[in-house]
């Protein structure tokens, strides 16, 4: 199967798998995360879940995320936004 990562800076949702902690295939976690594309090395995605903005008070421009290798993911998809209603 071959996935196709979408650009840089997207919002996406990813399923992926997980060794657990007996490493073997016999014991994969099924985990899902969602957050901006940050990276793509073309071996893994970078993901990034929360980011603040320099512009802010008391921002330093920080943000958290996950590595996921690219060979583990089940599902990766462009989340859209949701007109206000």
């Amino acid at each position: 199967m071959t996935l196709t990562i979408p650009a840089l800076g997207s919002a996406v949702y990813v399923l992926y798998l997980e060794p657990g902690p007996s490493k073997t295939l016999v014991d994969l976690a099924e985990k899902e995360t969602l957050g901006w594309l940050n990276n793509d090395t073309g071996k893994d995605i970078y993901i990034q879940h929360h980011k603040t903005v320099d512009s802010f008070p008391n921002s330093h421009g920080s943000a958290n995320g996950t590595s996921i290798p690219i060979s583990s993911i089940v599902k990766i998809c462009v989340v859209d936004k949701r007109e206000s209603e």
